[in-house]
């Protein structure tokens, strides 16, 4: 009877170990933020100019399959000197599903590369959560054959930020200064990866404890029927 009692305990214990590590996954996918379509594009005057007809451009983005991430692409170019306009980004906007508050965690990876016959180069990047900036780097000096590797910026949502905020955007900019009509810029965005980190939140922290002390227990009687 002792015996039986004690795989009986041993039973529980271990259901209470899944039910519990259940719980955590569930949470932490619970709280995470999740991205919807951002859907890029090229264009002049920050976002707002578009870019002539005569110019080649294509971008897209993809969502991770727990729409934590999102990776945005793209290639424009070459641009005439005589058709560049000041202001020109791959744009994106979209918005944030889950309930969002102040200090929400967010990283970028950001890998292009540009190509220029004259002039200077130089970049920066800004993303921002219902019209309110979050990060906006400094403009940075890049080569007229430049490119950008695994750049990473970590930043969150400000302190006022709202539950109910949930419109997301951003763009990469490249500023051309000092060209000819007849110079010409292209750019090539290997990937912007934009990654929202779940923050755990009372309850979370509190199972955690709990799932340990469980999990040392179910140890103990193993080995004292060892």
């Amino acid at each position: 009877m002792l015996l039986i009692r004690e795989v009986l305990a041993r039973q529980m214990s271990l259901l209470k170990i899944t039910i519990l590590a259940g719980l955590i996954v569930g949470l932490q996918t619970a709280r995470a933020l999740q991205f919807d379509d951002q859907s890029p594009y090229f264009s002049f005057v920050w976002g707002d100019g578009g870019l002539p007809a005569n110019i080649y451009s294509v971008a897209g983005d993809q969502i991770s399959p727990d729409g934590q991430t999102v990776t945005m692409s793209g290639n424009c170019g070459p641009i005439d000197g005589a058709d560049f306009q000041q202001g020109f980004v791959l744009d994106w906007g979209g918005n944030l599903e889950g309930t969002i508050g102040p200090g929400e965690q967010f990283v970028a990876d950001l890998n292009f590369s540009v190509q220029a016959t004259g002039g200077t180069l130089a970049w920066n990047f800004l993303a921002e959560i219902a019209g309110e900036g979050m990060i906006d780097t400094s403009m940075t000096p890049i080569a007229l054959n430049g490119q950008v590797n695994g750049a990473q910026f970590e930043f969150e949502t400000p302190s006022y930020a709202q539950p109910y905020w949930n419109g997301f955007g951003g763009y990469l900019q490249v500023d051309w200064a000092g060209y000819s009509p007849t110079d010409t810029l292209s750019i090539n965005v290997s990937s912007i990866e934009i990654t929202s980190v779940p923050e755990p939140d009372s309850l979370y922290l509190t199972i955690v404890p709990l799932l340990l002390v469980l999990i040392y227990r179910v140890r103990g009687v193993c080995r004292s029927r060892g």
